[in-house]
């Protein structure tokens, strides 16, 4: 029995959240501020304080969200002229939740401060806190705009107003993702935090910063440029077509670095603190062929406790190759250090952490060239002092592996050339073409060197799970395909306890069997907890006939999301957790998110989400977590760890390459080989590697021209076939796919997944009746696709489920402190007597996010009924508005709604036959549903 004490869940939500925002600036020790002292308190999303973003990542049903405002009541007297104004004016302007699929704006309208106000308030405090806010989402992306990545022209009036009315002035940007800061070059602010989005406890992390009850030691994960423009994806972002990498490997602070040290504003892995540290004894030592190890002390030289972050950079030689300047190779976090405590730091790391990807034709590998490798240790990729120098000889091959991932369209990308500061642009190295009548192209077979020989991705040698190094799953052999539906003679529990093969229980089943056994049922499937994303597994009659259970999986990762309107808590955003550079915290917090999908019946979490910061205005960007791979890949493996402490199962998500929302299922990411390897999928690697994960979910996007979801490059040939992985791959849902590198695409190409090893098709609404079924008989019989493939896929999944199905039916969670969800957004309906088919209007009944419609009525004979409503929806093929129905208290159904602009006409079976009075809850999970009517429409007269 494991216990969920919501109160632990909200003080180690808090704990995170504080630990990972950031200080960035802090002039004359403004921070931390006296408890009790007046303040004047600005900008409206104090009061209404962003806690997530938008999109899957974002929905969730918070049981309450502690506001910036708050919290800070608790601790200072806010000034009552200002407070009051404020509170008042927010009652006339509403927080704007948008209508559509992930549609809030990505500001709020703000409130003009009249020059009177402004002067009472000045006249009571010498301190002004002003709160910027910005949301941040899914399927769409930040804006180059005022009131998106830049300041409104009102907020830089205000808070050009705010510093020369008050002696302090400090500024909290409650934001997702990284938005402009050079007003501050010309504004000049005191102190300015960067707080994230903290979800349900975001304003008590900010209070325990500015109080000083928490002293501040997140660092920056990503590089703060003076301007967009300096970012060098700059100009190669936000095309709907295509988007060439064009600065290859030099993203974030590989860039900066390397070639553009003063576009900086503030550093990767910059942050500040209350106090002081030193780091001394710095040194790092060889301990074998493969493995180094760092040491050094940190000591608290200040006069408050704290914990601080040491970073240790590569600087690798030029050679033939180029590289970055420096390149983030380890780090470790302190615990909280009282003023003059000391502390010893161990940073493990192996050569493989610094190692370049060849990707020049004929080489395909992971190398160290020949030369000096220098180490530099210190607080972030500025402050770092030479702590040793590793010197090869000759170059050594690492890893030999073959060609995958490589462009067909020819582009040039950046490299240093002479000047350091110069960058030039050279040919990237494009797809081999075997010759005729010759397969053998110029790529070398990848299993030329030994598995026990390939050290695991930024992970030290000794630390290696067995599973990381084992063989993938064996596949069944058999080529017998039942023409027709056969007996189940073998159920599923005797797969699960040793007495059959995969071979022997999967072979009872025809293709047609298979294929929907490798297919998602959702949104909002039957059978399972209402309102998740989806399920796999026994998901037709035959394969629930076998006895294969339901596994459920439900949206993440800031907190999981249930469209039947139950309550979940929220945690702070990715990035935030991020910035707290703390593995261990991240660990303890996802362990307790794992107990809340345990109470509500959920098997997998989709996220964490670990896509890399190309560009400050991908939308999604606040799910994800930094600019650099060592960093993602730690971070999501804390996580997954958390996770399956509790047998609850990570999906790592979007594999790969998901760096833009617009266009995003069509948008090609025209990348280097070895861009790709180095930065993009080296997140994933370093997770896969660890042994924690056991789940993946593919993007939208093509790579290269050849969908992600049916790249067998990418799925097939580098995830299993170099790293090993013998869990489950998984779509995004209604993912597009594709046969061959820019050919024809769309939902239907269900082989080429198979081909790929893509387990699952996420989602279909019935898949008895699949749309893709013609399609995939068809390729059978080319041999375009095989039986052999769809048993291989077949065993992943069902060596899946094996391993993790059977606790799942006896796990017990004891719930303690668990807070109630406000349900103040709810209109009621009184149909009165209802006989049966008459229909009543709802064209007027509010449908925004997080309402729900009460229709109560009494029934003049019980039975069996359907709920017929009339309704329509904003968005496109991908939006997510589901509706979910409740009769009596109980969860019955969730309305899919995706790309259902017209008007549909659908029907909900109601079981009433226990008492003539009841009342029906319809959820609005997003706003951008229309209700036109509905009716009650008696099918049986029954009763109980």
């Amino acid at each position: 029995m494991s216990i969920l004490d919501y109160r632990e869940y909200a003080a180690l939500a808090r704990e995170a959240g504080a630990e990972g925002q950031v200080l960035l600036k802090n002039r004359e020790n403004t921070l931390p501020l006296t408890a009790g002292k007046t303040i004047a308190l600005f900008g409206r999303t104090a009061y209404d304080t962003v806690y997530c973003g938008t999109g899957s990542g974002g929905m969730v049903n918070v049981p309450y969200v502690v506001h910036i405002a708050e919290a800070l009541a608790k601790d200072y007297t806010l000034n009552p002229a200002l407070h009051s104004e404020y509170l008042s004016w927010r009652e006339a302007h509403p927080f704007d939740k948008g209508e559509g699929w992930a549609m809030t704006p990505w500001s709020q309208v703000e409130m003009d401060i009249s020059a009177d106000l402004l002067a009472k308030a000045a006249a009571s405090t010498d301190t002004a806190v002003m709160v910027i806010g910005r949301t941040a989402g899914e399927d769409r992306d930040n804006a180059a705009s005022a009131g998106a990545y830049y300041l409104t022209d009102l907020e830089i009036s205000l808070l050009r107003r705010l510093r020369q009315a008050f002696p302090k002035l400090i500024v909290i940007m409650n934001a997702g993702n990284i938005i402009d800061l050079a007003w501050d070059l010309t504004i000049d602010v005191d102190s300015l935090l960067y707080a994230w989005q903290g979800g349900c406890e975001s304003g008590n992390q900010v209070a325990d910063i500015l109080t000083g009850r928490v002293n501040p030691s997140g660092r920056m994960p990503d590089t703060v440029a003076k301007h967009l423009e300096n970012y060098p994806a700059h100009g190669h972002f936000g095309d709907g077509e295509a988007n060439y990498y064009v600065e290859d490997i030099y993203v974030g602070y590989r860039y900066f670095e390397t070639f553009a040290q003063d576009a900086v504003l503030y550093p990767f892995g910059f942050g500040l603190s209350y106090t002081t540290f030193a780091l001394t004894d710095s040194a790092v030592v060889q301990m074998d062929k493969e493995n180094f190890s760092a040491t050094c002390n940190v000591t608290n030289t200040g006069k408050r406790a704290g914990k601080t972050v040491v970073m240790l950079f590569t600087e690798a030689p030029q050679g033939e190759l180029g590289k970055p300047s420096r390149v983030l190779t380890s780090f470790a976090k302190t615990p909280l250090l009282a003023p003059g405590e000391s502390c010893a730091l161990t940073l493990r790391f192996n050569r493989y952490n610094f190692a370049s990807y060849d990707d020049r034709p004929g080489h395909h590998a992971y190398v160290l060239e020949k030369g000096d490798y220098h180490f530099f240790i210190g607080w972030d990729v500025r402050r770092a002092e030479a702590t040793g120098v590793y010197t090869l000889a000759e170059t050594a091959i690492l890893r030999q592996l073959s060609q995958q991932l490589a462009p067909e369209k020819p582009f040039q990308v950046m490299y240093p050339a002479g000047s350091p500061h110069s960058p030039a642009y050279r040919e990237v190295t494009l797809k081999a073409k075997a010759a005729p009548n010759n397969p053998a192209s110029t790529a070398v077979p990848a299993a030329a060197v030994p598995v026990a020989a390939m050290p695991a991705a930024a992970v030290p040698a000794a630390t290696v799970s067995a599973a990381a190094a084992a063989p993938t799953t064996a596949v069944p052999t058999t080529a017998k395909s039942p023409n027709h539906p056969t007996e189940i003679s073998h159920n599923f529990q005797e797969f699960v306890d040793g007495g059959i093969s995969a071979e022997t229980f999967l072979e009872q089943f025809a293709d047609e069997d298979l294929v929907r056994l490798e297919t998602g049922l959702g949104m909002g499937p039957s059978g399972v907890t209402p309102g998740i994303a989806g399920a796999f597994g026994g998901v037709s009659a035959k394969l629930r006939e076998a006895g294969i259970p339901l596994m459920a999986c439900s949206d993440g990762p800031s907190g999981i999301r249930m469209d039947n309107g139950a309550m979940a808590f929220s945690v702070p955003n990715g990035t935030c957790l991020a910035a707290s550079f703390n593995e261990d915290l991240n660990e303890k917090l996802f362990a307790l998110v794992a107990l809340e999908c345990r109470k509500n019946h959920i098997e997998s979490l989709l996220g964490p989400g670990m896509n890399i910061h190309r560009y400050p205005l991908n939308g999604r960007n606040f799910e994800y977590f930094s600019e650099d791979p060592l960093l993602t890949g730690r971070i999501a493996t804390a996580q997954a760890k958390g996770m399956a402490s509790k047998n609850v199962v990570a999906t790592v998500k979007h594999f790969a390459l998901n760096s833009q929302e617009f266009k995003r299922t069509s948008a090609d990411a025209i990348v280097s080989e070895r861009a790709a390897r180095e930065i993009y999928l080296k997140g994933f690697e370093i997770a896969v590697t660890s042994g924690e994960v056991q789940s993946i979910m593919t993007s939208y996007n093509p790579i290269n021209g050849r969908h992600a979801a049916s790249n067998p490059g990418l799925t097939r040939d580098i995830l299993r076939g170099e790293w090993h992985y013998d869990g489950i791959v998984m779509t995004d849902w209604w993912a597009d796919m594709n046969e061959t590198s820019y050919g024809p695409s769309g939902k239907t190409y269900f082989a080429s997944m198979i081909e790929a090893e893509n387990d699952l098709y996420m989602v279909n609404s019935d898949v008895e009746n699949l749309p893709f079924m013609d399609e995939v008989k068809a390729s059978l019989a080319k041999g375009t696709a095989t039986r052999h493939d769809l048993l291989r896929n077949s065993a992943n999944i069902i060596h899946f489920i094996r391993r993790h199905a059977e606790e799942y039916l006896t796990y017990a969670v004891e719930v303690r402190n668990e807070p109630a969800i406000d349900n103040r957004l709810q209109t009621r309906l009184n149909l009165g007597l209802v006989r049966g088919g008459e229909s009543f209007d709802l064209n007027s009944v509010s449908t925004e996010r997080g309402r729900t419609l009460m229709l109560v009525f009494t029934l003049e004979t019980q039975g069996l009924y359907d709920l017929v409503l009339e309704l329509s929806s904003i968005g496109g093929d991908v939006a997510q508005m589901n509706v979910a129905v409740h009769l009596n208290n109980l969860p019955v159904h969730t309305i899919p709604l995706h790309g259902a602009s017209d008007r549909h006409e659908y029907r909900i079976p109601l079981i009433m036959t226990e008492n003539p009075n009841n009342f029906a809850e319809l959820f609005f999970s997003q706003s951008g549903v229309h209700l036109y009517s509905g009716k009650l429409v008696l099918k049986e007269e029954r009763r109980r």
